[in-house]
């Protein structure tokens, strides 16, 4: 019976410094996810004169390519596919510092709202990660026009 008790005391414990079950973890995981494949993207675009872009939605994000002059969803590429981002999560946007308005999906979307341009600049913009519940701290990603990416934490 006290061995009981003592796992159970146990567990308690490690489940409160466990705090937000990962939550936070999964934000920055996230966002660094998004910075690595932009990056990735924009080197792609110097390197081979692309011009790249990627549509947000609040729950995903997809990369595409200019075709001509048309822009479509990048086909069949692993690293640059549409990402689905976990249950809970949501993105907010800000375009050269205008708040966007995201579709829940990006299938209902006909252009990238960030270019990634062969010249190395990048549309300015601000993606913040959260939580539905609001409680964890949010990740923001920011892009500069010189394609400059950084990354940090901000308060509800």
């Amino acid at each position: 019976m006290v061995v009981i008790v003592i796992i159970g005391i146990v567990l308690t414990f490690t489940t409160l410094s466990i705090g937000d079950g990962g939550k936070q973890q999964a934000l920055q995981r996230e966002a660094e996810r998004f910075v690595a494949l932009l990056t990735l993207a924009s080197e792609q675009t110097t390197m081979q004169a692309e011009e790249l872009g990627i549509s947000l939605g609040t729950t995903q994000y997809q990369f595409w390519q200019l075709y001509q002059r048309d822009w479509r969803p990048l086909p069949d590429d692993d690293l640059l596919r549409l990402r689905h981002l976990p249950v809970g999560m949501i993105l907010m946007a800000e375009i050269e510092g205008e708040k966007v308005e995201l579709p829940q999906l990006v299938d209902r979307v006909k252009q990238p709202l960030v270019l990634l341009l062969s010249s190395g600049e990048i549309t300015p913009f601000m993606v913040k990660f959260h939580m539905d519940t609001d409680e964890i701290p949010a990740v923001v990603v920011r892009g500069e026009l010189t394609g400059e990416m950084t990354l940090h934490h901000v308060e509800k």
